[in-house]
């Protein structure tokens, strides 16, 4: 949900893998992940 850092990731070549949700505690957290091809 932060836009500001998936942008800056995005404006610097990186992509999103997809998206990892995960229960903890009852509260869900939700992760995106980046990669960068070399």
């Amino acid at each position: 949900t932060n836009e500001n850092a998936i942008n800056f990731y995005k404006k610097m070549g990186f992509s999103d893998t997809g998206i990892f949700k995960e229960e903890n505690l009852g509260e869900v957290v939700t992760e995106i992940f980046f990669t960068k091809e070399l």
